[in-house]
């Protein structure tokens, strides 16, 4: 574990409730004192990030099953991602639930980069514990992983399979040999990063919904950026993201403008930021991209305005950054996704 605890770093009490439940239909209490403490708390309370990794690994381990985490969250009855789950569910179409699961993430987990990247004909969707050596993190990223296939297949139908799954910890090959055979595809550990890759003709799946009302779909929705902006309230680059929004479409965006009105150093700045995981130009791009697609749902935006509006040259440069965001170009996207 981290020497100090990341700014952030947390999980909602939520996540932890299918292994919660694992353990009592089993009857089984470990020793830590966490269990106990955790079952009265409130679906959206915090629960540390490194408590909340170290249960995860004493569990498998008392329980003598390396695959804990994959069988939970293959098997989970996903309640762990409602609201979440029908916001995914009863998107249009598949890129835009992953679109929406990636922008609300931290809604349930503090800590935690999640990104979907579309090269050609694969789609990649990584999920990564930055400040966590890949030792510590195995049952979450496995249960993790186990309950973003579960939920695909509930939208897309058992006949969908991934391709690969990536995993950042080393495995045993009996280990690699059982987990590939539960998540019906191949294994590859040891690998630069935690990840799903699936073919993206998928992406252009389009779901019926699952017959859940718009205005409570709606009300979800505003819930869980309630949860995200709950989050960051406190923290220093929710106080630089303010910033860069109000700066676009005024003046281009700049890590000197951001400090002047911080009144610090441009490199106190990128030193805050470091504390959170995070620097200027990734925090930029996020913002960048949340705006884009926030404006792109409303029919009469064009691209060369909105290009202007986030600071970038000329609707070129706009388009390439959203193609590397999505996979597709502005206009492409609004054509088969909206």
């Amino acid at each position: 574990m981290p020497a100090s605890r990341p700014v952030g770093a947390y999980v909602r009490r939520l996540k932890l409730s299918p292994l919660l439940e694992y353990l009592q239909e089993r009857q089984l209490r470990l020793p830590s004192p966490c269990q106990a403490r955790w079952q009265g708390l409130k679906p959206a309370d915090h629960i540390p990030l490194d408590h909340y990794l170290g249960f995860f690994e004493e569990a498998a381990r008392a329980l003598d099953d390396p695959l804990l985490g994959a069988r939970i969250g293959l098997a989970s009855r996903s309640p762990v991602l409602s609201p979440l789950r029908e916001l995914f569910l009863n998107e249009a179409t598949l890129h835009g639930a992953l679109l929406e699961l990636n922008l609300s993430t931290t809604a349930l987990q503090g800590g935690t980069r999640t990104q979907l990247r579309i090269d050609g004909e694969q789609v990649r969707i990584s999920y990564q514990l930055p400040a966590y050596p890949a030792s510590a993190c195995r049952q979450d990223v496995e249960f993790s992983l186990g309950m973003l296939i579960h939920v695909l297949q509930l939208r897309l139908g058992q006949d969908w399979r991934a391709q690969r799954i990536d995993l950042c910890h080393e495995l045993t090959a009996k280990d690699r040999e059982a987990l590939a055979g539960l998540l019906d595809c191949p294994v590859r550990d040891a690998a630069p990063s935690n990840g799903i890759v699936f073919a993206s003709h998928w992406l252009d799946h389009r779901c019926p919904g699952q017959g859940c009302d718009a205005d409570v779909l709606l009300f979800f929705r505003e819930h869980i950026q309630g949860l995200c902006a709950e989050q960051h309230s406190g923290s220093f680059h929710e106080r630089v993201r303010r910033l860069l929004e109000q700066q676009l479409g005024e003046q281009p965006p700049s890590l000197e403008r951001i400090a002047r009105q911080l009144h610090l150093s441009p490199r106190s700045v990128q030193r805050k930021l470091a504390l959170e995981q995070l620097v200027f130009s990734e925090l930029l791009e996020q913002v960048r991209h949340s705006l884009a697609l926030e404006r792109m749902r409303h029919p009469g935006t064009r691209i060369d305005e909105l290009a202007d509006s986030l600071g970038y040259a000329d609707s070129a440069a706009f388009s390439k950054a959203f193609k590397r965001w999505t996979g597709v170009p502005p206009l492409r996207y609004r054509r088969q996704f909206l």
